[in-house]
């Protein structure tokens, strides 16, 4: 699974939505710099503007985007400066054949993919309450356990913003379980993340990669339910494809 896909799911997971309606969001995220590996990562900011509906996101940084649809089972990758993208399937199966694998070395890759990808949640009310600009919010803690590392995330909400909260928490569970090994903890992620109540406004997550802590600070800047902009949840006319092994 490629580290673009990943970083998609993951940003999912935050994301907050009135389901039954377009919804956009404009958030900041900072990371900062980390040494893995002995190789340095510099601090990295960004601003994403963020479109979602039912099975479908769409985000944009500066001139880098992503489009998911799981309706299709298919996530793409943008360029808009160079008007190209790439096509990843998200039908694990598909994938696998794509590549040529014997049904042996698909048998291997989906056991290890299960037991790397399997995953828990677990989200603690701590009862912290605070006012975060304009928004009064609560603090939860949630923990990610997966065998490619824990993720603790401490995420401040609010009920301010009037969203389907119950919602949100079906289609986040749902959207991770379409990973490899994941499709039988539906119902326990989904429980799990309706313990959460409210809009993410503030979230710091600390992930552990090969020994190093990785922080990152995301804050909502804009929240806002309505129809979309034409067009958002398709590719964009013009556009070329590119092979995904090409660099974008």
């Amino acid at each position: 699974m490629s580290k673009k896909l990943v970083l998609v799911l993951l940003l999912t997971l935050m994301l907050p939505g009135a389901l039954l309606a377009d919804t956009y969001m404009k958030q900041r995220t900072h990371t900062d710099a980390v040494v893995i590996m002995g190789q340095t990562q510099p601090a990295k900011d960004s601003v994403e503007d963020v479109w979602i509906k039912s099975g479908m996101v769409n985000t944009r940084s500066g001139s880098q985007g992503s489009l998911l649809r799981l309706d299709q089972k298919k996530l793409y990758s943008l360029n808009h400066a160079a008007k190209t993208y790439t096509e990843q399937s998200l039908n694990f199966g598909k994938m696998m054949n794509d590549a040529g694998m014997t049904a042996e070395q698909q048998a291997m890759l989906k056991k290890f993919a299960g037991s790397m990808l399997k995953t828990s949640v677990a989200v603690k009310d701590t009862g912290e309450t605070k006012k975060i600009g304009k928004w009064n919010c609560r603090k939860y803690v949630q923990t990610i356990k997966s065998g490619a590392g824990p993720i603790t995330a401490e995420i401040w909400t609010t009920t301010d913003i009037k969203a389907d909260y119950g919602q949100l928490a079906e289609w986040q569970a749902a959207l991770r379980s379409i990973q490899p090994g994941l499709s039988d903890q539906y119902a326990a992620l989904s429980q799990e993340l309706k313990k959460m109540n409210g809009v993410p406004v503030l979230t710091v997550s600390t992930a552990k990669i090969m020994g190093a802590s990785v922080r990152t600070v995301t804050e909502l800047l804009d929240f806002k339910t309505g129809t979309a902009p034409a067009g958002t949840f398709e590719l964009p006319q013009g556009y070329n494809r590119k092979s995904c092994n090409c660099p974008d």
